[in-house]
């Protein structure tokens, strides 16, 4: 059976958007009785934790009901000055429940948080969700399913290197390299592009973003994968861009943490210092989560990656065994005082001691209240804090050091609201689809709790419309394909037959005509971009495998009309679709093509496509003038254990045995190899047994024991055409086999 490495859809990356895409694609085919096949390539290991998605802990802006903030789209019109796509943010709030649902139907369970102590800025009733077991929990349960469906294949340790198309600019599919180090060509009329941003890329980061980016650790290690494969593929194929492309979410984490995402979100409950003791960010401005990007930004930019969290003991106890200050690993430094804090902190007692008092001496009386913007704020300081002021004077202290990490970039290819990659031009690239945080959205700041559930639901919609589309542009004819253009492989000029030829050499109305009421079937082969094409019928008569793939609505193929044959051989091809064409192989091939060919009938069960190789072969073999260096030449061109094989090994026997020709001490690239000796012996028992202990010229008029001619003990069907045994050329000169 053949091995194939074509698809109906090739996904790339297997984070939240990859996986979404191709469980809702095989989902969706399944349910509309379709066979689609689809590639998940991942450029990490099976079994590690690659990307982004496996180590969030995944909050998600839902209510209650799971229903999205009604708010988030005026907060990204804020955020953005107007310029973020307001209708994908409608579209995001309207399919954000449908995504939570799906993930709920396929065994995700939903923590669900009332939130006492933190004012959100969401719009959810003090609520928020998250996956039990965080980001890891979603995938594992996406890919458990995934891995249910036989139509679907995960390609681990695959690096997506460049999109294919067609001369019309339609996706193709993808050229990937596997972890020997090799490129191979996967086949599909439709890519998703699901493979992150550009964060572990750090030329790109140093382009795009500026200067000290290399400074930016990155949150979790799987991050390292991306490296903005895919916004370098789409830009190459024409995509245009979205998002700012200077901008990228970074979070405050422990530095002394051992486990990522080690951060430490509660800035705004006391105050943030750099290496100086200096407060430098308004703490309180605004909600945490509308905050905690932008003072990490300012840490990176401005304060060489170093900082510190100081507050008191009345904020601990109130965020005891919170998520705000516990999901790092290790407890915060505490001390009975500021200096023997800053002394664990590693900065100067004394200044940091000063800059608390001064601090706290600013601080205003009125009332602390967690659960609103209190204005209880700091009046004359360099830096005012403007809400949430409370004075840090009750011990013990705490503190954590703290740096910026890098989450994800903003900039990505720009989609229309159904996931389609848009051109420079605003137009629809065919084929090409994006998804996750390869396509850009963001501009200046980040609402949090968003970018899991876009990837999410954005992957499942592109895998339900790519599956419901399948099979909806392959329904016309060869003819009405023939008036769209499609590309004919220019043929060896021996090609008379006016059913398969290149575009060129007949008039497009001649051949529209000939064509019409049947199915044009397009062939790839090996890594030829030019694909081979052959009528349906013609096709199918040729090895029942042809007729099951192609006329058995379980197979893509079946619906595609595209067939893609990566291992074989091109030229083995051209002759399949001759012989399909005449039931004969042209004059003019030569006896190494018509070996190839042979194996390419054996592969694909051909019997009679076999005889007529093998009858090639034997016109040639058998003819009085071929030279005995090309028996050893094509010896060693055959496999072992096929007649061709077979059939050679005879001719060397009769060569050093009958004629004398030759000697055994003249084949030392024969002797040499094991399994050339093991052709040789077994053809020596195989002619005793058939009878036959004479010379090769004999095969032109004996017969074996079972009556039949010898020369029939090398076909494996009924023969060529209908062959009645071997005449004198007299014009060429040789032998050949006499057929009706």
């Amino acid at each position: 059976m053949a091995s194939f490495k074509g698809y109906d859809l090739i996904v790339v990356g297997s984070g939240f958007a990859g996986s979404f895409a191709t469980l809702s694609f095989l989902e969706t085919c399944k349910r509309e009785g379709k066979q689609g096949r689809v590639a998940l390539v991942e450029v990490g290991k099976d079994g590690e934790r690659c990307g982004a998605s496996r180590w969030t802990m995944a909050y998600l802006r839902l209510d209650k009901n799971l229903d999205f903030d009604k708010d988030w789209v005026k907060e990204m019109r804020r955020v953005s000055n107007g310029v973020a796509d307001e209708d994908y943010c409608e579209k995001l709030r309207n399919e954000a429940p449908i995504t939570a649902k799906f993930c709920e139907e396929r065994g995700v369970k939903f923590v669900h948080h009332d939130e006492p102590n933190v004012l959100l800025e969401f719009d959810t009733d003090q609520h928020f969700v998250f996956p039990d077991g965080g980001g890891v929990a979603i995938i594992t349960k996406m890919m458990e399913h995934i891995k249910g469906y036989p139509n679907a294949e995960v390609h681990w340790e695959t690096e997506a290197i460049k999109l294919l198309q067609d001369e019309q600019g339609k996706i193709r599919g993808l050229k990937v390299r596997k972890n020997d180090g090799l490129l191979h060509d996967l086949l599909a009329p439709d890519v998703v592009l699901a493979c992150g941003g550009f964060e572990g890329n750090q030329e790109m980061l140093a382009r795009y973003i500026g200067r000290d980016t290399h400074k930016l650790p990155l949150i979790a290690p799987g991050i390292k994968h991306n490296k903005g494969a895919g916004l370098r593929m789409a830009l190459e194929v024409g995509a245009g861009t979205a998002g700012s492309f200077d901008g990228m979410h970074c979070e405050l984490v422990d530095t002394r943490a051992k486990k990522p995402d080690a951060v430490i979100w509660g800035h705004n409950y006391g105050i943030v210092v750099n290496n100086e003791c200096e407060r430098f960010y308004d703490e309180g401005q605004r909600h945490l989560f509308a905050t905690f990007e932008m003072i990490a930004l300012h840490c990176w930019k401005d304060h060489n990656q170093s900082c510190f969290f100081v507050t008191d003991d009345p904020i601990m106890q109130r965020f005891k065994g919170s998520w705000v200050y516990e999901t790092t690993d290790i407890p915060p430094e505490k001390a009975e005082t500021i200096e023997e804090l800053a002394g664990k902190l590693g900065i100067d007692p004394a200044a940091l001691k000063k800059t608390v008092d001064e601090y706290n001496a600013a601080v205003n009386d009125k009332p602390f209240d967690l659960m609103k913007l209190d204005g209880k704020r700091t009046n004359g300081l360099k830096v005012d804090k403007t809400n949430w002021a409370a004075k840090i004077e009750k011990g013990p202290f705490y503190g954590y050091p703290m740096t910026a990490n890098l989450t994800f970039t903003y900039g990505g290819v720009k989609t229309d609201l159904d996931g389609r990659v848009l051109s420079t031009a605003d137009v629809p690239i065919p084929g090409l689809w994006g998804a996750g945080e390869m396509t850009g959205l963001f501009y200046n700041e980040y609402p949090p709790a968003t970018s899991c559930l876009r990837s999410m639901t954005w992957g499942r919609l592109e895998g339900e419309a790519i599956a419901k589309n399948l099979g909806q542009e392959r329904k016309t004819g060869v003819a009405q394909q023939v008036k769209d253009h499609v590309l004919l492989f220019p043929f060896y000029p021996f090609i008379k037959d006016t059913r398969v030829l290149h575009p060129h050499s007949v008039s497009m109305d001649t051949l529209y005509s000939s064509l019409r009421g049947d199915r044009l079937i397009t062939i790839y082969v090996g890594r030829d971009p030019q694909p081979i094409s052959i009528q349906e019928a013609l096709l199918c008569n040729t090895a029942e495998y042809f007729k099951n793939l192609l006329t058995n609505g379980h197979f893509k193929e079946s619906q595609t009309g595209v067939v893609s044959f990566p291992e074989d051989d091109v030229e083995s091809w051209k002759l399949v679709v001759y012989w399909a064409m005449h039931r004969t192989l042209p004059e003019a091939v030569d006896v190494v093509s018509c070996c190839k060919a042979w194996y390419l009938g054996d592969k694909y069960m051909m019997p009679a496509f076999q005889d007529e190789a093998m009858y090639a072969i034997l016109n040639e073999v058998l003819d009085t003038v071929m030279t005995d260096d090309g028996f050893v030449d094509l010896f060693a061109a055959t496999l072992p254990e096929t007649k061709p094989r077979q059939l050679l090994a005879e001719m060397l026997i009769d060569l050093v045995v009958h004629d004398g020709i030759l000697k055994w001490s003249d084949l030392p690239e024969v002797q040499s190899q094991q399994n050339h000796m093991a052709s040789i012996m077994a053809a020596m028992d195989d002619l005793k047994q058939a009878g036959h202990s004479r010379s090769r010229g004999d095969l032109r008029d004996a017969e074996g024991r079972d009556g039949k001619p010898l020369w029939m003990r090398y076909m494996v069907g009924n023969g060529p055409k209908e062959a009645v045994g071997w005449y004198w050329h007299h014009d060429r000169d040789e032998w050949r086999l006499a057929s009706h």
